[in-house]
């Protein structure tokens, strides 16, 4: 009875903390499928990914001064400016961090942690007893999902938590800027290597859909940006190609039950597409095409 009465009270205590207006408002992840967290802890950012198909969890982190693709357009920024730019110019430091994150990586995130105080150091010790979570400060999360995320770390061995540096993996290499500095720089081919390796789903990779990818905004690059994130995903994307200027994404199928299947239901609710059943998609090649949209721009693009 006393275990049992101690249990209840860790529980509750993890759930005020995370000081959510109702328990289960906001929750996104069932605990079945990959959920995944941009962060921003004591000077280093990256990505943590729970992935209970495989029973690991996997971060990547890269240094303060590495350089990100900023989203809403903002370019190159070094990673520590990315949330006092955010912050600046009223987006919400951790809203555009999480953004810029996407974008740099090409993977899709469930939202964002943020520490701005150098308290602690990214080590497996924080995630086995499920310290990690507690280092971050109240909002960012629902309670059911940081409960969820909460006991599913502590469950883990330190053999079942992969933290990999892009650094010191080779991904990021160090590069001089022109008033001297020292920065970080990855190109997006290393990326995607590496990121096939520990964040492709299962179930994705085995509905082996055909994908293709229709730009039909002015915006050079969203096409091949969002095609990385498919396959990064476990997609498989056979075709990129631009399309006539559109105002709302939608996503094409050649079958209603289409729309159902993982990845595609997964980008769906992320980008808010629409769904449109259609006879034949580009003569035939593909089973579900995607159709980015002014929508789509102005969001990851654009700072409106």
């Amino acid at each position: 009875m006393k275990k049992f009465k101690t249990l209840i009270l860790i529980i509750l205590g993890l759930v005020l903390s995370f000081g959510a207006v109702s328990f289960i408002y906001g929750a996104q992840w069932e605990g079945k499928n990959n959920f995944n967290l941009a962060f921003w802890l004591n000077q280093n950012g990256g990505i943590i990914s729970l992935q209970p198909q495989n029973q690991q969890a996997v971060i990547v982190v890269f240094p303060p001064e590495t350089i990100l693709p900023v989203a809403k357009g903002f370019g190159d920024y070094r990673a520590k400016a990315v949330y006092a730019l955010g912050e600046q110019e009223k987006l919400g430091g951790g809203y555009l961090w999480q953004l810029s994150v996407e974008r740099f990586l090409g993977l899709m995130t469930d939202g964002y942690l943020i520490n701005l105080k150098p308290r602690q150091t990214l080590k497996k010790s924080l995630l086995v007893n499920g310290v990690f979570l507690s280092l971050f400060k109240p909002g960012e999360l629902a309670s059911l999902d940081a409960l969820r995320a909460w006991w599913f770390l502590i469950r883990l061995r330190p053999d079942q938590l992969e933290i990999i540096n892009l650094v010191d993996s080779g991904v990021a290499v160090e590069k001089r800027l022109a008033n001297g500095d020292l920065a970080y720089e990855a190109t997006e081919e290393k990326i995607d290597q590496l990121l096939r390796r520990f964040f492709v789903e299962t179930t994705a990779a085995n509905q082996n859909l055909r994908l293709l990818v229709f730009n039909a905004t002015d915006q050079l690059g969203a096409g091949s940006w969002f095609s990385r994130v498919l396959n990064n995903h476990g997609g498989l994307v056979v075709h990129i190609t631009n399309a006539p200027p559109s105002e709302h994404s939608v996503v094409e199928a050649t079958q209603e039950p289409f729309f159902d299947k993982f990845l595609v239901e997964k980008t769906i609710k992320k980008f808010n597409f629409d769904t449109k059943v259609v006879n034949s998609i580009f003569q035939g090649r593909g089973d579900v095409g995607y159709i980015l949209a002014e929508d789509f721009k102005q969001k990851y693009f654009v700072n409106d």
